[in-house]
């Protein structure tokens, strides 16, 4: 009797569940769509609320039901629309919102809402969770903090409130990519649709900046490490392609190192994370590789010394030096505030009150966020860069020896996050800085963020795959 009474309890509980999902699909489009109808017809637009309404019922309907039965297709949308779409919204500043941005706040609203309606809030267990939890309270902790307590002679333009409010959105939109990508995308499939996604894009953004043409591809950023880690991690780790597969990617690998080691070396950011990958790359396939490729670069390095030197030497006096300098005057005021920091986009306002002429931004993400959310906000961020390195190395031992896409996946996850913190000392790639890359430049930025949380998607996925001894 009591088995029997469980399992009426178990059926009536599942019949619950799918009313209320049904609801939930249901509902909400109706929901929107009468709150969109009611302002329109308030700004006098009833005929187009009338003609509009059936065909915006159905729409909403059919794309709300795919996104709640797919959600783990929400990175994947988020990828291709920052490399394929070049759509953003005004924002009555000089920063507009990218679609990738509004597709992430979107699809991170969906998921929560989902799981709270249907009563099972949870994440997978990560070491990531506390801290990246903890950072994001303390984004918005440092915002309302930095409001309360600024200094009371600095001054505050119109747009500024909305700049700190826009900037807080994307910290915490880029570390949430990261939860949103490890818990949504659980097959392979998906891991390999962004690779190819990638790879695609890595051919288009060649031809882009060598032709006299203009493609819709975002190659800004760190897009070249990226690339090159794919296509050197694929082209040397995965046995399983086809030789001239494999012949390809080294190709795409080499091209980007022409573009960014021969036509653009002053612009460091487009060789030296490259470079720093393929070490990373190699030493985790095989130490003696890399030692062999360090050689070989020392011995480049050695012959074209004047050529790098003549080349660098104006990267050397403009922003070197000015970096130092940018440093230096940013401790002026991070030195007043090293608790909770100035808030998101904070120390701009400073700047422009006490030295407005030589407001230089840092070009340096750590003393950025050091600066705007203080040491608190910092030691969270740095603690959950080391719990998703420490998933990362695991998850490379675990794999080691396969030689197939799963370890080359792992390998060019881990590289490219290192590439991408070793990067964060010489400018705002992982986090743009609102007065120079604007909050559009999250459509780059998201790059790191996805592949973060793509490699441990992979570690949650191989979990139960027996690890490698220490």
């Amino acid at each position: 009797m009591r088995a029997q009474r469980s399992a009426e309890i178990a059926h009536n509980s599942e019949h619950w569940v799918d009313r209320r999902r049904i609801l939930i699909r249901v509902g909400i489009p109706i929901l929107i769509l009468l709150v969109v109808a009611l302002g329109a017809a308030m700004a006098g637009m009833e005929q187009f609320v009338i003609g509009a309404a059936p065909v915006a019922v159905v729409a909403l309907l059919v794309s709300l039901e795919f996104m709640m039965r797919r959600n783990d297709l929400y990175p994947v949308i988020i990828l291709f629309s920052a490399l394929y779409i070049p759509i953003s919204f005004s924002t009555g500043t000089a920063s507009r919102v990218v679609l990738s941005l509004a597709l992430t706040v979107a699809f991170t609203f969906l998921w929560f809402f989902q799981m709270v309606l249907e009563r099972r809030f949870t994440v997978k267990p990560s070491p990531i969770n506390l801290p990246l939890f903890l950072f994001c309270c303390a984004t918005l902790f440092s915002l309302v903090w930095s409001s309360g307590f600024r200094d009371p002679i600095v001054t505050v333009w119109g747009s500024f409130p909305f700049v700190q409010m826009a900037s807080a959105l994307v910290f915490i939109m880029s570390v949430v990519t990261v939860l949103l990508t490890s818990n949504l995308i659980t097959r392979r499939s998906l891991l390999v649709t962004i690779v190819v996604l990638f790879i695609i894009a890595g051919f288009l953004g060649f031809i882009d900046h060598i032709l006299p043409i203009k493609l819709p591809v975002d190659t800004n950023g760190l897009f070249s490490m990226w690339i090159v880690a794919i296509a050197v991690g694929m082209g040397f780790i995965n046995n399983k392609l086809p030789v001239w597969v494999r012949g390809l990617l080294i190709i795409l690998a080499l091209l980007w190192i022409y573009w960014g080691f021969i036509r653009n070396i002053t612009w460091l950011a487009g060789w030296v994370p490259v470079f720093f990958v393929i070490l990373v790359i190699s030493f985790l396939r095989s130490p003696k590789l890399a030692i062999f490729l360090f050689i070989v670069l020392a011995i480049i390095i050695y012959i074209q010394w004047d050529y790098l030197s003549t080349s660098l030497s104006l990267e050397s006096r403009t922003s070197g030096l000015t970096r130092l300098d940018a440093w230096k005057q940013n401790w002026l005021i991070t030195k007043d505030h090293f608790l909770f920091g100035t808030g998101p986009a904070g120390y701009a306002v400073y700047y422009m009150t006490y030295f407005p002429r030589r407001a230089m931004a840092t070009h340096n993400n750590y003393l950025d966020m050091l600066s705007q959310v203080g040491i608190v906000g910092s030691i969270f961020l740095v603690w959950l860069f080391g719990a998703i390195i420490w998933r990362g190395i695991n998850l490379v031992k675990r794999l080691h020896g396969r030689h197939d896409f799963l370890e080359a996946f792992a390998i060019i996850g881990l590289s490219g996050t290192l590439g991408g913190l070793l990067m964060m000392m010489f400018g705002d790639w992982l986090f743009p800085f609102a007065y120079t890359q604007s909050i559009a430049g999250f459509n780059y930025s998201v790059y790191n963020w996805l592949f973060m949380g793509a490699m441990l998607a992979l570690d949650h996925m191989t979990c139960k795959l027996k690890e490698e001894p220490s």
